[in-house]
């Protein structure tokens, strides 16, 4: 059962340190692109962006998410 208090800490977090994010994650991971779209847009409207990062050897590829908050 989701309750959301995942997106409630994470964006309270957010809340504490103000200035430029990015948060790694791993797509394959089900529904952490989710969260983490949800997250941002709950902070920072649709100012956010994601990019792939390089592909390494020995993991999946990391997806990031960006964006900057102030104070």
């Amino acid at each position: 059962m989701r309750t959301g208090v995942g997106r409630a800490a994470a964006v309270r977090i957010i809340a504490l340190f103000p200035g430029r994010w990015s948060i790694g994650f791993q797509r394959y991971n089900p529904g952490v692109e989710a969260f983490w779209s949800q997250v941002a847009t709950q902070v920072v409207g649709d100012t956010w962006k994601t990019h792939d990062g390089p592909t390494p050897e020995s993991r999946p590829p990391d997806t990031f998410l960006t964006f900057s908050t102030s104070g």
